[in-house]
């Protein structure tokens, strides 16, 4: 018998309890994990709302789980058995196609939807009026394996604009501009971000301005940052930046399996419940 045929016959006439091992195997089969991101983050609230709206009691579960974030997302649903979504950026691929380890990623790896862009935000002294003012300044890109550690370089990159790359947690990184150890703070990730937003810049730092290059990989795409998005940050016109979108990725599990079978449901779940998002 096969697992899913399994999974599927763990239950017990109505009004009888379910044995220890059916209740094992049904709890497996109805429950989705979804790795996210780091506690009080987009990805982690988004993973939240995920739960709230398509669990159904024992038809299925949605089980967040904290991640590091995009980077290190894409490695925890290629390679751990327990993951079966996670969130990804447009740009994830490219990124596990330039690791020699790794074969095959576009068939292990599959997109359900895009959910949201992720803004470039470059927090900066004044002096600093674009990104390509920072050339050869050094940089904090978040800890190492994040998702602004991954987008944030590869968009620097694609800017053309190279920097001394430092991983350091966001408010030491804060702390660092304030002290003038680092030019520049580096987040990519759905306006308005709770620590930009909270952060006071006095009349020192601000938003600096990135335009979007006709060159730019088609990964990203252009946005900005608005007075109504960042208070404290920006005193004028919106600040020109550049976006990468996020996705809802998951494992491409075997037609048949156990796995396959529940993600069908849950994939019918999300799509048929996606306005209460």
């Amino acid at each position: 018998m096969s697992p899913g045929a399994r999974a599927r016959e763990a239950t017990a006439p109505e009004g009888e309890p379910l044995t220890e091992a059916a209740l094992g195997e049904r709890m497996n089969a109805n429950t989705v994990t979804v790795v996210t991101g780091t506690p009080g983050g987009t990805y982690f609230r988004v993973g939240a709302d995920l739960a709230f709206v398509l669990d159904d009691g024992n038809k299925l579960r949605i089980l967040p789980i904290l991640g590091k974030g995009a980077g290190e997302n894409a490695y925890d649903i290629r390679f751990l058995k327990g993951v079966d979504l996670g969130f990804v950026r447009t740009d994830t691929l490219e990124q596990l196609r330039q690791d020699k380890r790794l074969k095959n990623v576009d068939r292990h790896i599959q997109y359900i939807a895009k959910l949201f862009d992720d803004e470039l935000h470059v927090i900066a002294p004044n002096a600093i009026t674009t990104v390509a003012d920072l050339a050869g300044k050094r940089v904090s890109f978040d800890v190492k394996g994040s998702g602004t550690d991954y987008s944030g370089r590869a968009m620097f990159r694609e800017l053309g604009v190279s920097v001394e790359a430092v991983n350091v947690d966001q408010p030491t990184a804060l702390e660092m501009l304030r002290k003038g150890e680092i030019e520049a703070v580096v987040s990519v990730a759905a306006k308005p971000v709770a620590f930009i937003a909270g952060f006071d810049p006095g009349d020192r730092f601000h938003l600096v301005k990135t335009p979007y290059p006709d060159t730019i990989n088609e990964a990203y795409v252009p946005a900005s940052l608005s007075h109504a998005d960042y208070p404290k940050l920006v005193s004028g016109d919106a600040v020109e930046t550049v976006a990468v979108g996020t996705i809802l990725g998951v494992y491409n599990s075997p037609r048949g399996s156990a796995r396959y079978d529940k993600l069908v449901r849950f994939i019918d779940a999300f799509f048929g419940q996606f306005d209460r998002f």
